[in-house]
This record gives structure tokens, C-alpha cells and sequence, in this order.
């Protein structure tokens, strides 16, 4: 699929490393800890060793107001992760949480930006795999808690693999099959 994979121990965030890291080809960016992970509204995505957060840079000549296309692509492939994983049907909270049974398990965050009149896309995720959070009136879970054997690299894996099924109707521009499914994953429509 003509991406560059690079895993990180540690990184600041997948977001920032994947920008540090900016050449002609895609970009996919692992790391099992960031030590300033990018939360919604400017808000810190606590991102202990363990848990699932990746990046994927994409250089992609969209029109600006086609880009949530990504999200949807994303948030779709992380759901299928999450009912691979758990054998529980996850949800999507607008605009950019992942729920199981009303718990936070996972966040996405997009950012458009501009190189050298080139317009690029970088999609983050975070994902509760062996912890998760303590947050006041906000419930959070981890993957662990519905699954105890499965493996974390496995799970990596599986979701660039389900990404790259949503990434080729992006190519092909068949849309409908990201949007509906997406639609219908929605806490609230």
C-alpha cells in the first residue's frame, strides 16, 4: 500500500513523530508510549507504555472538505478491531470516541496540513489496550478487560489491515462503503 512502517518505544506523539519524519511515501508510526499524546480541544491523551497509539501520514490530494472521509475510515477500522478483539459490538460517540457498553476504549484525532503546496493528512489512535484511565464523569476500558489472551502486536497488525480495506475505497472514491457503515455505528444519529 506503498507505507513506511516505523515503530518507536517511545515518542512524544505519533502525530508529531510521523510530521518529524515526512518524506514522499506514506507513513505509518507505532510507538508503546507517548509522553505527550494529543488529546481533542488541545486536551493530553494519557498514553501509559502498553497501549495502542499509532499514526498514519497520507499524502493525499483531497479537496479540504472531503477529509473526514479518513475519520470515517479510521473510526470504522477501529470499531471492526474492537468486535474482532472483544466479541462485543463497539460504537462510535461523535465526533471522535470509541465506546463499549457507554466506556471510552479508544480516540481518533485528524490533523490536514500543508508541505510545500502538498496537502497531507495525519490520522491518530489511541487505543485502551492493557489500561485505561481514571477520568472523572468520563468512564474509559481496556481492550485486556474482554480479552486477556489476545496480542497486542497482533492487534496492530490487524487494524492497519482493516484500515487498508477502508483505504481502497478512499483510492477507488466509493465512498458509500466507509460512510453508511460508519453511520450506522453512531451512538446518536
Amino acid at each position: 500500500n506503498n507505507f513506511e512502517y516505523r515503530y518507536c518505544e517511545t515518542v512524544d506523539s505519533t502525530m508529531e513523530e510521523a510530521k518529524k519524519q515526512l518524506n514522499n511515501r506514506n507513513l505509518c508510526i507505532v510507538a508503546n508510549q507517548q509522553t505527550d499524546g494529543i488529546g481533542r480541544r488541545g486536551n493530553k491523551w494519557i498514553s501509559p507504555q502498553g497501549n495502542i497509539y499509532i499514526s498514519f501520514l497520507i499524502n493525499y490530494d483531497l479537496d479540504y472538505k472531503n477529509h473526514f472521509i479518513f475519520n470515517a475510515a479510521i473510526t470504522n477500522s477501529v470499531c471492526d478491531l474492537i468486535n474482532y478483539s472483544c466479541r462485543i459490538d463497539a460504537s462510535i460517540k461523535w465526533p471522535n470516541d470509541i465506546m463499549i457498553k457507554n466506556r471510552k476504549v479508544s480516540g481518533i484525532m485528524s490533523e490536514l496540513f500543508k508541505k510545500n503546496s502538498q496537502t497531507f493528512i495525519i490520522i491518530g489512535v489511541g487505543i485502551n489496550f492493557n489500561s485505561s484511565p481514571n477520568i472523572i464523569n468520563y468512564p474509559t476500558t481496556h481492550i485486556k478487560k474482554y480479552n486477556k489472551d489476545i496480542d497486542k502486536n497482533h492487534l496492530i497488525y490487524k487494524l492497519t489491515e482493516l484500515f487498508f480495506s477502508q483505504y481502497s475505497f478512499i483510492i477507488s472514491q466509493n465512498y458509500d462503503e466507509i460512510i453508511l457503515p460508519y453511520k450506522n455505528k453512531l451512538f446518536h444519529l
